[in-house]
């Protein structure tokens, strides 16, 4: 029923004045899609990129690039459900590479109008060229919600 969207596609560069600090440049593409597929399920595509500085001595940062996609399905007047994935690739300017995957399902369950209950559960795994950098985690996330 309804589709909206925007992307953005350019180049960025980060030039240091320090010498021993390699430039960083890359490829820039941001974006989202947001489509309602009916009155109660929505679907989200994003796409992103991130230039970041870095405290690790001899790299001068690097430029990440994330894809993601999710869904969030209202079931009834006071409960939604939703289910995302993601995945990101860092380069740094030293050479080594990230990918990092994530994925969650999430509930928000609505009292009144005012005041809800959030949860989420998520799984993160990195995948690094960095020495001692990857790792797998479970996270599990309860809180309340509030609105005006």
């Amino acid at each position: 029923d309804g589709l909206t969207g925007n992307i953005e596609v350019g180049y960025g560069s980060r030039d240091y004045a320090d010498v021993r600090l390699p430039d960083l440049r890359g490829l820039v593409v941001n974006g989202s899609l947001n489509i309602e597929a009916n009155e109660s399920l929505a679907f989200d595509l994003s796409l992103g990129t991130t230039f970041a500085g870095q405290s690790q001595a001899g790299v001068s940062g690097s430029v990440a690039y994330n894809a993601g996609v999710g869904a969030t399905w209202s079931v009834r007047d006071n409960l939604d459900l939703n289910i995302a994935a993601d995945v990101s690739r860092t380069r740094y300017s030293n050479g080594e590479r990230d990918v990092n995957l994530n994925a969650s399902l999430g509930a928000d369950y609505w009292f009144n109008p005012y005041v809800g209950l959030t949860g989420e559960v998520s799984r993160t795994k990195l995948i690094s060229t960095r020495v001692g950098a990857a790792y797998s985690a479970t996270n599990i996330e309860l809180g309340v919600k509030l609105r005006h």
